[in-house]
C-alpha cells in the first residue's frame, strides 16, 4: 500500500512539473527576438587514424531578417592512441556592429 502512494505521488510530481513547463511562457532572447541559426559540418577520413572536418555557421537575428553572424571553421584530427586524439584548426568569424558593418 505504501509503495502504491509513492509511486502515485512520484507521478503526480512529474505531471505537475511538466504541466507547468507548458503553461509558462518562455523566452529565449530579449523582446521576443526570433533568430534562426543553420551549422553545417562534413568530415573526410583521410586513413584509418586521420580526418578532416569544415564547419560553417550562418545566423539570423531580429526576426529573422537580419544576417549578423557567421564563422567558417577547418579543422585536422589525428588518433595516436583508441584513447587518445590531438587536433588543430582555424575559425575565421565574421560578426556584424552596430554600424552595419562586418567585424573581421
Amino acid at each position: 500500500m505504501l509503495v502504491r502512494r509513492l509511486r502515485m505521488l512520484r507521478y503526480s510530481v512529474a505531471i505537475i512539473i511538466l504541466s507547468y513547463f507548458l503553461v509558462i511562457k518562455l523566452y529565449a532572447y530579449d523582446y521576443g527576438d526570433f533568430q534562426v541559426w543553420n551549422t553545417e559540418t562534413e568530415e573526410f577520413k583521410i586513413n584509418q587514424d586521420a580526418k578532416i572536418a569544415f564547419e560553417q555557421e550562418f545566423r539570423w537575428g531580429g526576426n529573422a531578417k537580419e544576417f549578423y553572424y557567421r564563422y567558417y571553421d577547418v579543422g585536422f584530427f589525428y588518433n595516436l592512441q583508441k584513447y587518445l586524439n590531438v587536433g588543430g584548426g582555424y575559425r575565421h568569424v565574421l560578426s556584424k556592429l552596430a554600424q552595419n558593418k562586418f567585424l573581421v
